[in-house]
């Protein structure tokens, strides 16, 4: 599937545009930080030729730019590359942004922290928003927990609704919320509005669907689960 201009840069493209703004250097420099064994790599690691993809998305967007050529080792030329304000402020805007989803903590988190070091970038704006972040979802989840922990199967109890799945699908800022899928009594007619506030009343928030979609059936394998 081909990228265009608006899609977020990945791991490795930032890895790459960080390394670069720490100082110019050609791809196989870049290249070699980013091994396994590499300052940068063994948090975030990239093969060569990702690498090189990774920089070739940079150039394309403009946030890296050619500034000069060296003689390589093998003979022909390697091109230095610069990052462009527009990348160094890039890269700024993103040192400075916490990381929304736990589960990247280990990835992302662990790498922007490598990054902060390597271009000597002042944490304390990176950690504090991470604090802050972890610490509206902690609060969050308690409120949650606090109240009716009775189970998303009250669904089931309208007289409308012959049955429904409550599956989680990716949230921007809670990583996951609930939506259900449900199957109508013939010749019932009830929206989605209703079937939610239904469900606040005998539910904890937090188990409570955002959103329904409407099946003529749900869906089964060969032993009959959905």
């Amino acid at each position: 599937m081909s990228r265009g201009q608006r899609d977020a840069l990945l791991l490795g493209e930032w890895a790459c545009l960080g390394i670069l703004v720490a100082g110019p250097a050609h791809g196989y420099d870049v290249a070699a930080r980013l091994k396994p064994g590499g300052d940068i790599g063994r948090v975030w690691s990239l093969s060569r030729a990702l690498t090189y993809r990774a920089l070739d998305q940079l150039t394309g967007r403009g946030y890296v730019e050619p500034v000069g050529v060296e003689p390589g080792l093998a003979g022909g030329e390697r091109t230095i590359l610069a990052p462009t304000p527009a990348g160094r402020a890039q890269l700024r805007r993103w040192l400075a942004e916490p990381v929304l989803h736990l589960r990247d903590l280990r990835s992302e988190l662990v790498l922007k922290l490598v990054l902060c070091g390597v271009c000597q970038v002042d944490t304390a704006p990176l950690v504090a928003a991470q604090r802050a972040h972890a610490e509206d979802m902690a609060a969050a989840l308690e409120a949650q927990v606090a109240t009716d922990p009775a189970d998303v199967v009250v669904l089931w109890r309208h007289e409308a609704v012959r049955e429904v799945a409550v599956v989680g699908v990716p949230h921007p800022k809670w990583e996951e919320t609930p939506i259900a899928v449900v199957a109508l009594e013939d010749g019932a007619d009830v929206t989605a509005d209703a079937l939610i506030s239904f469900a606040r009343e005998r539910l904890a928030h937090f188990k409570c669907p955002t959103r329904v979609e409407y099946v003529a059936e749900l869906p089964r394998n060969a032993t009959g689960k959905v």
